[in-house]
């Protein structure tokens, strides 16, 4: 006996092409302010603010990371902390401090304090940082 078969139903067991799982992460097209949680040197919550696609930043804390030697001056000036920072480079994205010091001009010192490589372009990742990092979209 011949059979009719209309084609409804499982769609041969394939899976749509939408839906899915989103991304694990912070996407930087819609999110302006993130907030880290600083185990590091400053031992508290930062907010960072988007400067552009690919850093935010914040200026507003002053803390001594240490000092540098100046042979010139024969002096081991303090280096101050100027700026905190989360920016991509090349395949991966840095959380780093950024701090300034005085010789016979002033100079800047930057210490990265953690990566993390970049899964999807615009999405900064919430996991997988090395050291452990903790970052919110505020």
């Amino acid at each position: 006996m011949p059979s009719l078969s209309l084609n409804v139903g499982l769609n041969n067991g394939r899976k749509l092409p939408f839906g899915g799982a989103a991304p694990s992460g912070i996407v930087v097209a819609t999110t302006n302010t993130i907030n880290v949680v600083d185990t590091f040197d400053i031992g508290q919550t930062v907010s960072l603010a988007k400067i552009s696609s690919t850093e935010y930043r914040s200026l507003s804390y002053s803390a001594v990371l240490g000092t540098e030697y100046c042979s010139d001056l024969d002096t081991n000036p303090d280096v101050n902390l100027y700026a905190i920072r989360i920016q991509k480079g090349g395949a991966e994205w840095i959380y780093q401090y950024e701090g300034v010091y005085q010789c016979d001009g002033s100079f800047s010192v930057y210490y990265t304090k953690s990566t993390v490589l970049e899964i999807t372009s615009g999405i900064i990742p919430t996991s997988g940082w090395s050291p452990n990092l903790t970052i919110t979209a505020a």
